[in-house]
């Protein structure tokens, strides 16, 4: 899949590695204080947002840094050594921030470079400091990593992660040692984010045409085959009004291609055949319609106990929800789902992609997948004769279930919009469970 970096880009700032489409750069700075006075800072020129609480670095980009003492007597400084370190790393942490606190982590490093700033043992340089003093160097990150060093296991670098209650997180960090005599130092710690810029794959030729001349709407299956994923039609059955057994035949078609940036509207088609038309009125109500974007965390943890097996979690979150209307005019032709009828209810729909998720990556020890899910109608009048909710598994069982990507950048020149009618809610607002990131950046 093509990069940022590898395209040039028009639309949304930060998607191009083109400094004038990027972000105002933003400064962060961290500092160690003796005495209400800062005598040693870290500052990393970024790409994040000002209100964003860490750096981030873009893939394919580097950060400016440097180091700056402030001395107010001759100070012995030995060595001043910036080391950039990422990791993935595994803890119990029970409610404990991993970003606080760390005495529990067992983890794997899978990048180290190391900068030496300073030092005194090299030339003619002193071994004692005062005043003021700066160096600097930049902090780049490869686009493939291993663990394990072998060149047939690499994986895309992946973003920085670490949730509550997750056991396994992916750190990146700047440690600056500042060696002062032979035993004494301090070490001055800075964390940061990183952002793949994977690009998704551009819309069929008649959706781009909508999407940049901005007026029209998205034709159907019909007349764009290339643009949409037609699912195979499921069945299923409830009772209506506790009276009556129906069914219902549900078609759903997806936009494709089926990778899509964030912060950006997936477009739905949903397709209710019925002969019982009362059951159609009522299931087509948009209030009926669960479908939503599904989450999927999934990661493995070796516990500290030698000889003891890997232990593997997972666990399923659905981050946001879609809305839908009935399709306008009722004859709009959508393929296999061409139009309302008697017997048959059409509804176009959205969900958002939430700029606020992670991208979609797999990486040894914790991988995050998405996926479309719908599930049994439910509402006032119609009930279920399975529940979306398994007995065995107390977890919701769609449906429909329907594997997506997500990544960073929209496609070069693309920008998708929505199409709900006025007075539809802001998809923004349609969140289910966003879990915080400790690490979250702002891009």
């Amino acid at each position: 899949m093509p990069t940022a970096t590898q395209l040039e880009f028009e639309g949304l700032p930060g998607y191009s590695p083109r400094e004038s489409l990027l972000n105002p750069r933003t400064e962060h700075v961290f500092s160690i204080s003796q005495k209400n006075q800062k005598w040693a800072s870290l500052y990393v020129l970024n790409y994040a947002k000002s209100s964003s609480p860490l750096p981030v670095l873009l893939q394919g980009l580097e950060m400016p840094c440097r180091v700056e003492l402030d001395l107010p007597k001759s100070t012995q400084i030995r060595k001043v050594m910036a080391t950039v370190q990422a990791s993935v790393t595994s803890a119990e942490w029970q409610g404990i921030n991993p970003i606080e606190d760390q005495s529990r982590e067992s983890g794997k490093v899978f990048y180290t470079k190391k900068h030496v700033l300073w030092d005194s043992t090299i030339g003619q340089r002193p071994s004692s400091l005062q005043g003021h003093h700066s160096w600097s160097f930049s902090v780049g990150l490869p686009t493939q990593v291993s663990l394990s060093g072998k060149p047939t296991d690499f994986f895309s670098t992946p973003p920085g992660f670490a949730e509550p209650g997750v056991p396994v997180n992916i750190d990146y960090q700047i440690r600056v040692q500042i060696k002062q005599g032979w035993t004494s130092g301090s070490c001055l710690l800075g964390r940061f984010g990183y952002l793949p810029l994977d690009v998704a794959g551009p819309p069929s030729p008649l959706r781009t045409l909508v999407y940049q001349e901005g007026v029209g709407n998205l034709l159907g299956p019909d007349p764009d085959p290339e643009g949409w994923l037609v699912l195979p039609p499921v069945t299923t059955t409830g009772t209506l009004f506790s009276v009556r057994k129906a069914e219902i035949q549900v078609t759903l078609a997806i936009a494709k291609p089926l990778c899509y940036s964030l912060n950006t509207p997936i477009p739905l088609i949903l397709a209710l055949e019925s002969n019982d038309t009362q059951a159609l009125d009522v299931v087509s109500h948009p209030s009926m319609i669960h479908l939503h974007l599904a989450r999927t965390l999934s990661f493995k943890r070796k516990p500290p106990a030698t000889g003891d097996a890997a232990r593997q979690g997972q666990t399923v979150e659905l981050v946001t929800s879609a809305y839908f209307w009935p399709e306008t005019p009722p004859g709009l032709r959508s393929g296999s789902t061409s139009g309302d009828s008697l017997n048959k209810r059409v509804l176009r729909g959205e969900v958002l992609v939430h700029r606020s998720l992670k991208p979609s990556f797999t990486f040894p020890r914790l991988t995050v997948q998405y996926e479309l899910d719908l599930f049994s109608f439910e509402g006032p009048g119609f009930v279920p004769a399975i529940p979306s909710t398994s007995a065995k598994t107390l977890a919701p069982t769609p449906l429909i279930a329907q594997p997506i990507k997500v990544v960073a950048c929209h496609p070069p020149g693309i920008l998708a919009r929505s199409f709900a009618p006025p007075g539809s809610p802001d998809l923004s607002t349609l969140v289910t469970s966003i879990p915080p990131d400790l690490i979250r950046v702002l891009y």
